[in-house]
């Protein structure tokens, strides 16, 4: 306080200290306001409240066939594999993933280099997306997944060292 009325003049004082009494008696008076009526809440008899059944305007046939609208999308790995002529041969990802690019061969022709949305050459098929080691084709309509062939890699160990 001493500190407050060393910048002000001496006839301010008792203005200052006024005013400082008003505002602690105003938070008083609020803090008591507001404990007295959380007590007055808190204290109040309990009410029940009866809720009635929801109206359910679907079936439950509907109901059950919620898990196949696949809401968040189709896992690649839930997908029949196609049955086209049709051999995947390389992919390239990129970032953003709408750039990725998938190389396909159609009948043992030489491979082409398709983004999603591109129809492959003499089918109705489409790119639907390209995943990291398959893409997803969009065969009228039905999704089929086309996955990277990848040998298996087998360790036949360490070669022999020479003595020399």
């Amino acid at each position: 306080m001493n500190v407050l009325m060393t910048y002000l003049p001496a006839k301010y004082e008792r203005y200052v200290a006024i005013g400082l009494l008003v505002v602690a008696i105003f938070l008083m008076i609020f803090t008591l306001k507001n404990d007295f009526s959380f007590w007055k809440m808190a204290h109040q008899p309990i009410v029940t409240i009866e809720i009635s059944k929801p109206q359910i305007f679907v079936s439950e046939e509907q109901i059950a066939l919620i898990p196949t609208w696949h809401l968040l999308g189709i896992a690649p790995a839930a997908l029949p594999g196609t049955q086209l002529q049709v051999q995947l041969t390389g992919i390239m990802m990129s970032n953003p993933e709408k750039y990725s690019e998938a190389i396909i061969s159609i009948s043992n022709e030489p491979s082409r280099v398709y983004h999603e949305g591109d129809t492959l050459k003499g089918m109705s098929v489409t790119v639907h997306s390209i995943t990291q080691d398959s893409v997803i084709l969009d065969n009228g309509g039905r999704l089929e997944k086309l996955s990277l062939e990848r040998p298996l890699l087998e360790f036949h160990g360490l070669p022999k060292a020479s003595g020399g």
